[in-house]
């Protein structure tokens, strides 16, 4: 009899912790299934009057201020800074010459080439074909000579009779003259060349000249 009882007992006792477990899981099933609801914050919304700017807070005695600072380009300056110089100095001391003296009020230049006498062909053509080969070196000379200094170049050349400049020298014991005139003198020569041909009267295969190139301020 007291073994049948306790057969109740435990078999209702049982039925009771399963009823009570099942209970327990179906209410964390129905809690899990439920969707979570958002959380929307919402911010109030601030108006600032027009016209009307908001005031910077200065800052406290004590506080530490940290300023961003942005780095300057020297390097880009002082090079374009030296390419301005550089072109400045090249223009201003061209080959090597000193800069253009400032003429005085009323003084002007002139450049002459005059005739020498101690010429070996006293013929007229050659004479005459002297003269012309001077007045083109006079004209290139007049327009190169842009400094005050005065001077006279004697020079030694040979033409060719196409009217090819051959050869070119200064006259070193005869000439009395800056480095600049000496510069001036044979640039012209080169310049105004080539001369006209021969004539067909001067049949020479090459003519050479002596001139001074006379440079005066006056």
């Amino acid at each position: 009899m007291e073994d049948r009882i306790f057969k109740y007992a435990l078999m209702v006792s049982l039925l009771l912790h399963i009823f009570v477990l099942l209970k327990l899981s179906y209410s964390n099933v129905h809690f899990l299934s439920q969707p979570i609801k958002s959380l929307e914050v919402v911010y109030p919304r601030m108006t600032i009057e027009k016209g009307t700017v908001p005031k910077e807070k200065k800052p406290l005695k004590g506080m530490k201020v940290e300023v961003e600072s942005q780095p300057v380009n020297t390097k880009g300056r002082l090079d374009s800074l030296t390419k301005d110089i550089s072109k400045l100095s090249e223009d201003f001391f061209q080959k090597g010459q000193k800069p253009k003296q400032p003429a005085e009020k009323g003084t002007k230049r002139k450049v002459s080439v005059p005739a020498l006498e101690a010429q070996q062909i006293k013929n007229p053509l050659y004479l005459d074909y002297y003269k012309e080969v001077r007045s083109s070196i006079r004209e290139r000379a007049y327009v190169n000579y842009q400094q005050f200094d005065s001077g006279e170049v004697y020079l030694a050349f040979i033409v060719e009779a196409s009217g090819e400049l051959k050869q070119i020298r200064i006259i070193e014991e005869r000439t009395k003259a800056n480095q600049y005139l000496r510069r001036v003198s044979v640039q012209s020569v080169k310049e105004a060349s080539p001369f006209p041909p021969f004539p067909e009267e001067l049949k020479y295969p090459e003519l050479s000249f002596n001139v001074v190139i006379s440079f005066e301020v006056e």
